[in-house]
Protein backbone atom coordinates (compact mmCIF):
# COMPACT_ATOMS: atom_id res chain seq x y z
CA UNK A 1 0.00 0.00 0.00
CA UNK A 2 0.91 3.46 -0.83
CA UNK A 3 -0.31 6.16 1.61
CA UNK A 4 0.66 10.32 1.20
CA UNK A 5 2.61 11.10 3.99
CA UNK A 6 1.69 14.72 3.04
CA UNK A 7 -0.10 16.37 0.02
CA UNK A 8 2.36 17.38 -1.86
CA UNK A 9 2.31 14.53 -4.44
CA UNK A 10 -0.65 13.67 -6.29
CA UNK A 11 -1.35 9.71 -6.11
CA UNK A 12 -2.24 9.81 -9.53
CA UNK A 13 1.05 11.43 -10.19
CA UNK A 14 2.43 8.96 -8.06
CA UNK A 15 1.49 6.20 -10.13
CA UNK A 16 3.04 7.64 -13.32
CA UNK A 17 6.46 7.94 -11.96
CA UNK A 18 6.34 5.23 -10.31
CA UNK A 19 5.32 2.82 -13.18
CA UNK A 20 7.92 4.98 -16.13
CA UNK A 21 10.59 3.18 -17.55
CA UNK A 22 12.97 4.95 -15.69
CA UNK A 23 11.77 4.04 -11.87
CA UNK A 24 12.05 0.47 -13.72
CA UNK A 25 15.51 0.80 -14.69
CA UNK A 26 16.18 2.19 -11.31
CA UNK A 27 14.69 -0.44 -9.56
CA UNK A 28 16.08 -3.31 -11.73
CA UNK A 29 19.63 -2.25 -10.31
CA UNK A 30 19.17 -0.93 -6.95
CA UNK A 31 15.81 -3.94 -6.11
CA UNK A 32 16.25 -7.59 -5.92
CA UNK A 33 15.65 -9.81 -9.04
CA UNK A 34 14.98 -13.41 -9.94
CA UNK A 35 15.70 -13.51 -13.73
CA UNK A 36 13.94 -10.77 -15.50
CA UNK A 37 11.34 -10.16 -12.68
CA UNK A 38 11.87 -7.76 -9.57
CA UNK A 39 10.95 -8.47 -6.06
CA UNK A 40 9.90 -5.43 -5.01
CA UNK A 41 9.62 -5.15 -0.99
CA UNK A 42 9.89 -2.15 1.31
CA UNK A 43 13.07 -1.46 0.57
CA UNK A 44 13.94 -0.52 -2.24
CA UNK A 45 10.35 0.54 -2.43
CA UNK A 46 10.86 3.22 0.34
CA UNK A 47 14.55 4.32 -1.50
CA UNK A 48 13.11 5.61 -4.83
CA UNK A 49 13.60 8.91 -5.41
CA UNK A 50 10.32 10.61 -6.10
CA UNK A 51 10.91 14.17 -7.59
CA UNK A 52 8.42 16.80 -6.55
CA UNK A 53 7.25 19.49 -9.06
CA UNK A 54 4.88 22.24 -9.57
CA UNK A 55 4.29 20.44 -13.26
CA UNK A 56 2.65 17.47 -11.44
CA UNK A 57 -0.60 17.97 -13.24
CA UNK A 58 0.59 17.06 -16.95
CA UNK A 59 0.87 13.24 -14.95
CA UNK A 60 -2.59 13.62 -13.65
CA UNK A 61 -4.07 14.70 -17.01
CA UNK A 62 -2.42 11.31 -18.88
CA UNK A 63 -3.57 9.15 -15.71
CA UNK A 64 -6.69 10.02 -16.51
CA UNK A 65 -6.65 9.74 -20.50
CA UNK A 66 -5.09 6.25 -19.86
CA UNK A 67 -7.54 4.53 -17.52
CA UNK A 68 -10.51 6.13 -20.01
CA UNK A 69 -8.92 4.08 -22.61
CA UNK A 70 -8.30 1.03 -20.65
CA UNK A 71 -11.62 0.95 -19.83
CA UNK A 72 -12.43 1.18 -23.29
CA UNK A 73 -9.74 -1.87 -24.37
CA UNK A 74 -7.59 0.83 -26.39
CA UNK A 75 -3.98 1.05 -26.78
CA UNK A 76 -2.44 3.46 -24.61
CA UNK A 77 1.04 3.23 -25.57
CA UNK A 78 1.32 6.96 -26.80
CA UNK A 79 0.28 8.38 -23.26
CA UNK A 80 2.43 5.73 -21.61
CA UNK A 81 5.57 6.80 -23.83
CA UNK A 82 4.29 10.86 -22.96
CA UNK A 83 4.41 10.19 -19.61
CA UNK A 84 8.05 8.11 -19.78
CA UNK A 85 9.24 11.80 -22.06
CA UNK A 86 7.87 13.67 -19.23
CA UNK A 87 9.70 11.76 -16.31
CA UNK A 88 13.31 11.85 -17.90
CA UNK A 89 12.59 15.58 -18.15
CA UNK A 90 11.32 16.13 -14.25
CA UNK A 91 14.55 14.17 -13.33
CA UNK A 92 16.73 16.28 -15.57
CA UNK A 93 17.98 13.36 -17.79
CA UNK A 94 20.20 14.50 -20.86
CA UNK A 95 19.73 12.87 -24.21
CA UNK A 96 22.37 10.43 -23.95
CA UNK A 97 20.99 9.85 -20.51
CA UNK A 98 17.59 8.53 -21.77
CA UNK A 99 19.58 6.43 -23.92
CA UNK A 100 21.16 4.64 -21.65
CA UNK A 101 17.61 4.10 -19.72
CA UNK A 102 15.97 3.34 -23.34
CA UNK A 103 18.21 2.31 -25.97
CA UNK A 104 15.56 2.49 -28.74
CA UNK A 105 14.23 5.96 -27.64
CA UNK A 106 15.95 7.23 -30.43
CA UNK A 107 13.50 6.05 -33.19
CA UNK A 108 11.12 7.84 -31.97
CA UNK A 109 12.26 10.91 -30.60
CA UNK A 110 15.38 13.26 -32.14
CA UNK A 111 17.97 14.86 -29.62
CA UNK A 112 16.28 18.49 -30.82
CA UNK A 113 12.79 17.46 -30.34
CA UNK A 114 13.74 15.79 -26.65
CA UNK A 115 15.45 19.06 -25.66
CA UNK A 116 12.47 21.06 -26.78
CA UNK A 117 9.53 19.30 -24.87
CA UNK A 118 8.83 21.15 -21.58
CA UNK A 119 6.58 20.03 -18.84
CA UNK A 120 3.53 21.82 -19.06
Amino acid sequence: FILPNNKTVNLKSLVCILNSKLVYKWLYFKGKRKGQTLELYANPLTSIPIKNSNNLNVFENLYQQIIELKTKKQDTTDLEQQIDNLVYKLYDLTYDEVLVVEPEFSERMSREEYEGLKME
